[in-house]
């Protein structure tokens, strides 16, 4: 039996797909398929039942599944104590991040991570704020950039960046854009927003909580793409800070008006949890989200809405 074979079965598992796995792992379907079936000969019983949908656990599998799990954890964790000892950075070291944000900095990170750090091995994890925080907290991602990261006592983070939301709608729509409007009239606007499980969703939703207001949300989307094109094509309007509209700003497909009454401010981060050991690697690439970061925003890659809307004009658009 091998660490790579518990791996396998692990993510398989998780994913409930092979094909998912494959993805993921970067291994073949028929290798990892090979690999499952010398690891049940070993085990002798079936762990996985596969169907036309994908796989699910069986009796045996699921008491498998959670021991293998403590096995690649005190295995991970044991190579992070020795490579927390080196002082220079090497190793593999995994990112996670929100597609809104890496768009921007993706780029200029990798790039220059690769040239400072040749022996460190960077894997990048994308998804949606609640995914990564997920991820960061089962050990699953060493460093992540959060969205309103939530306070926790396991959970070291440091503010990259805050900004507003606007609301943004198609050139096209009737409604008139440009001047603020408040928060009332703008949540009464069909609107196509990403699922709870993100941080954007969720500062909507505190906010109408709080002003006892029920958003009308008549899409979800957790993809800021295609919130993108339906908000350019006249099907909704949306919420988002200022650089994940400018390119449809820049093409004249959208328009946008800041929110108030009140404001709606999001916050990006970045973390690491405390429960882990903290490799070089780990801490090079901490390093450099902060100064990628911070770079963005002195050179004006990261542009925000108060950039683009004065904060003290008093007109506000009208519903």
């Amino acid at each position: 039996m091998e660490l790579h074979q518990l791996r396998y079965f692990t993510v398989i598992a998780t994913e409930g797909s092979f094909s998912r796995a494959s993805a993921l792992l970067g291994v073949s379907q028929s290798a990892l398929t090979r690999q499952i079936q010398l690891l049940e000969e070993e085990a002798g019983s079936r762990l996985l039942h596969r169907n036309g949908h994908g796989v699910t656990l069986t009796m045996a599998g699921a008491k498998f599944l959670a021991s293998t799990e403590k096995v690649l954890s005190g295995a991970e964790h044991a190579l992070l104590e020795v490579q927390a000892m080196s002082a220079t950075p090497s190793g593999k070291v995994v990112l996670g991040i929100p597609p809104m944000l890496g768009e921007h900095l993706l780029v200029p990170l990798v790039r220059r991570f690769r040239e400072d750090y040749p022996e460190a091995k960077l894997q990048i994890r994308e998804g949606i704020s609640g995914y990564v925080m997920d991820w960061l907290m089962s050990g699953q991602v060493d460093v992540a950039i959060v969205y309103n990261a939530p306070r926790r006592a396991t959970l070291n983070v440091e503010t990259l960046v805050t900004d507003q939301l606007l609301l943004v709608g198609a050139t096209q729509g009737k409604t008139r854009l440009g001047d603020p409007i408040r928060f009332a009239d703008a949540v009464r606007m069909p609107l196509i927003l990403p699922s709870g499980h993100h941080g954007l969703r969720y500062i909507v939703d505190q906010a109408a909580r709080d002003a006892k207001l029920e958003p009308n949300v008549v899409i979800e989307v957790d993809g800021f793409a295609a919130i993108n094109k339906l908000v350019a094509a006249g099907l909704g309007m949306t919420l988002l800070p200022y650089p994940f509209a400018s390119a449809g700003l820049a093409r004249g497909e959208v328009t946008m008006s800041p929110i108030i009454e009140p404001s709606l401010i999001g916050v990006f981060s970045i973390g690491m949890t405390t429960h882990r050991p903290v490799t070089a690697a780990m801490r090079a690439l901490y390093n450099a989200l902060r100064n990628e970061m911070r770079q963005l925003l002195t050179d004006g890659g990261w542009k925000s809405g108060r950039d683009v809307f004065p904060a003290d004009t008093d007109k506000v658009a009208q519903a």
